[in-house]
C-alpha cells in the first residue's frame, strides 16, 4: 500500500496542486477507497505539517507549502507553486527531495524505465473501461493490471524488480490520462501533469477507437501468455516498433521469418509468375546478380498488427514479396505502411523521372 505522504501528494496533484484540508481528506478517501483508520485525518495533517517548512512541526523535508499562511488550513505542493521554490530559503538536496516526491517514488523513477507503448494502452484501456466508476489503487483490475506488466516485461527479458509498475504505479499512471480527458477537465479539475510523453499519443490515437483499442489489448495480452516463440527474439534496429508496441512487433516479425512459410510463399511466386520479385517495385534478384542472387527476397506480413493473434495460422496470402530496401522502407516509421502506400511512391517517382 502507498504511504500517506504519497496519497497527500497525489491527492493534491488530482486537486490542482492545492487544497483545503477537507477537500485533501475526500480526495485520499476516494483514492484509498477502502475503511480507514479512526485517527487517519490526524495522521494526514500530522504529515503535511512534518513536511511543511511553515509549521511548526516541520521535521526538515520540503514537499508542501501554506498558500494562505500559518493557520491557513489550505496547503499546496511546492512542486506546482507558482514562481517555483526560492533558492535563498531551499537547499540543493531540499528541492530535489520536493521535484522527487512530487512525482511519487524516487526510488520507481530511478530503476525503472519508461512505460512502453504496450504498457500505455495497456493503461488506457482500463482508464477508458473504469470512466463511469472510477478505480482506487487498491481495487481488483488496477492490482491485475500490475501483475499483468510485470508478467509483460518478463516475457521480454525484463528484470523483475519489487517497484516495477506496481500498484501505485499504475494509479498515478490511470491519474496521467486525466489531463487529456475532456470529460474530466470539464469539472475544472486536472489530472496528473507529469508522465510519459507518449501518453498524448496513446490518448489521440486510441481514446476515439475504443473498438480499436479494445482489439489491440486483447491481441497484446494474448501474445504475452503465449510468449514462447518470441521471447529470445531481438527485433533489428532498423525495424520501427509498430504505433501498438514491442509485442506485436516481436509477434509480426515470428510471423515473417517462419523458415516452412516463407519457402512455402516462395514457391507459389514460382508457380504463378515464375520468378521472384518485389511486389512494390518490381526488383528481381536473381535478373540484376544473376545466379548469386537466385531465390533472395524478403516475406512481409500484411496483416494489421493489431489483428494478429498469438497461435493463429498464418495465410500465405497475408505474405508479400518485397526486396530489402521496400522492405525497411514499410517498416521505417511507428506508422508502417501499406505494401500499396510503398507502392504508390516508387510509381510517384517513376513518373517524375527520378527512378
Amino acid at each position: 500500500m502507498a504511504t500517506w505522504i504519497e496519497d497527500i501528494v497525489t491527492a493534491l496533484s488530482n486537486l490542482g496542486g492545492a487544497a483545503s484540508y477537507e477537500n485533501i481528506y475526500r480526495e485520499i478517501a476516494r483514492i484509498r477507497g477502502e475503511k480507514l483508520p479512526d485517527s487517519w485525518r490526524q495522521i494526514v495533517q500530522r504529515e503535511i505539517q512534518a513536511h511543511a517548512g511553515e509549521s511548526s512541526g516541520f521535521k526538515g523535508r520540503s514537499i508542501f507549502y501554506s498558500v494562505k499562511g500559518k493557520g491557513g488550513g489550505e496547503w499546496g505542493l511546492l512542486s506546482r507553486r507558482e514562481g517555483g521554490i526560492p533558492s535563498t530559503t531551499f537547499s540543493t538536496q531540499q528541492s530535489k527531495s520536493i521535484e522527487d516526491t512530487s512525482d511519487g517514488l524516487k526510488a520507481i523513477r530511478l530503476r525503472n524505465k519508461a512505460w512502453s507503448r504496450d504498457e500505455l494502452i495497456l493503461a488506457l484501456h482500463l482508464y477508458l473501461n473504469s470512466q463511469d466508476a472510477p478505480l482506487s489503487k487498491e481495487s481488483r483490475e488496477v492490482k491485475e493490471l500490475s501483475q499483468f506488466l510485470n508478467q509483460m516485461n518478463h516475457a521480454l527479458g525484463g528484470a523483475h524488480s519489487a517497484t516495477y509498475r506496481n500498484a501505485n504505479g499504475v494509479y498515478m499512471k490511470l491519474m496521467n490520462f486525466r489531463r487529456f480527458d475532456p470529460h474530466y477537465k470539464a469539472e475544472g479539475k486536472v489530472g496528473l501533469t507529469r508522465g510519459n510523453k507518449d501518453e498524448q499519443y496513446v490518448w489521440n490515437k486510441f481514446s476515439s477507437d475504443p473498438k480499436q483499442l479494445a482489439q489491440v489489448a486483447a491481441a497484446i495480452r494474448l501474445a504475452v501468455v503465449d510468449s514462447s516463440s518470441f521471447s529470445d527474439l531481438d527485433v533489428e534496429p532498423d525495424i520501427i516498433e509498430a504505433e501498438e508496441g514491442s509485442v506485436l512487433t516481436k509477434l509480426h516479425r515470428v510471423r515473417e521469418r517462419k523458415r516452412g512459410l516463407v519457402e512455402q510463399r516462395k514457391r507459389l511466386a514460382l508457380k504463378t509468375h515464375g520468378r521472384l520479385f518485389c511486389e512494390a517495385c518490381g526488383f528481381e534478384f536473381s535478373a540484376f546478380y544473376g545466379e548469386i542472387g537466385r531465390g533472395l527476397i524478403d516475406v512481409h506480413h500484411t496483416k494489421p498488427v493489431h489483428t494478429l493473434r498469438a497461435g493463429d495460422k498464418t495465410r500465405l496470402e497475408d505474405l508479400a514479396l518485397l526486396c530489402a530496401n521496400c522492405h525497411r522502407v514499410v517498416h521505417s516509421s511507428r506508422r508502417w505502411l501499406s505494401v500499396d502506400e510503398v507502392r504508390a511512391a516508387v510509381l510517384l517517382r517513376a513518373s517524375t523521372g527520378v527512378i
